[in-house]
């Protein structure tokens, strides 16, 4: 796949993330006088704002990639320096490491995330 088709999809997906914005009645702090409604709005702020900080996420490297397609550097893995798969930038065209480094990425977050109170 050319690089001006990973632009275009990336494009789409950029559009994509700007459709499906979270309203601020989702994330609204609202008291109930109903526990179990109380509880279920809890919920739901939590999933919007879930989805919220995903779509931001996304969305930065999404346009994180427009820019490496700008400075002719995308598919490049950006720790090793080595060619991103096709088959990974066809999956995930925003994708800024190689498997191999994604890997290592996702290994290091494991290691420093806290655990969970018990």
């Amino acid at each position: 796949m050319k690089t001006q088709e990973y632009k275009q999809l990336l494009i789409a997906k950029a559009d994509e993330l700007r459709q499906t914005s979270v309203s601020k009645d989702e994330i609204a702090i609202e008291r109930n006088p109903e526990v179990f409604d109380e509880i279920q709005r809890t919920v739901e702020r939590e999933m919007a704002l879930t989805a919220l900080s995903r779509n931001w996420k996304v969305t930065s490297q999404v346009r994180e990639a427009l820019e490496r397609i700008e400075e002719d550097t995308y598919g490049i893995c950006v720790d090793c320096e080595e060619p991103i798969g096709e088959r990974r930038l066809k999956a995930i065209p925003w994708a800024s490491r190689c498997i191999r480094c994604q890997e290592n990425a996702d290994r290091m977050v494991e290691t420093f995330e806290m655990p969970e109170a018990a």
